[in-house]
């Protein structure tokens, strides 16, 4: 299921941190995202099986707990395991503070990803409460960029 908020280039450019699309999936073994490239940020984060992710010429392997970052204007790729395949949750977001929250988290261009960490099961229940929160009102926005801001504090620990 997925929550798709596409603000206009103009309004995001304005706002320090813009929701752009919030979800979960569970994929069949197999299913393939891909090549593609996004305008906005993505945090993809595995709830439970196993996948891979194509970025730069590097294939990563990813199961329960960790998660990965699409960059704007980067080719990717992502697929779910044959045998076990994973179900994840994503949250999609750009705006003027969005690179410098990133940059001061983990993530970085060549190492798109972080491992299963003590503050996975945070990072599963804070992109979970993303979603739940969607709406259409101007309170659900609110609730769901404050979520957002909470969920990047933890990449951030």
């Amino acid at each position: 299921m997925t929550l798709t908020h596409h603000p206009s280039s103009e309004a995001a450019a304005k706002e320090p941190l813009s929701l752009y699309q919030c979800g979960s999936q569970a994929c069949p073994g197999g299913h393939r995202y891909g090549p593609a490239v996004r305008d906005h940020y993505l945090i993809h984060h595995i709830l439970s099986g196993k996948g891979y992710y194509s970025v730069g010429g590097k294939v990563y392997a990813l199961s329960t707990g960790d998660t990965f970052l699409v960059y704007p204007q980067t080719e990717i790729t992502y697929y779910a395991d044959e045998k076990d395949p994973w179900e994840y949750a994503w949250v999609g977001f750009n705006g003027s503070d969005a690179a410098i929250i990133l940059n001061a988290t983990d993530f970085s261009r060549e190492f798109p990803l972080i491992h299963q960490t003590p503050l996975s099961e945070s990072i599963r229940e804070h992109l979970l409460g993303i979603y739940e929160a969607c709406g259409n009102d101007f309170m659900d926005s609110v609730e769901m960029t404050g979520r957002l801001y909470q969920t990047l504090a933890l990449f951030m620990k």
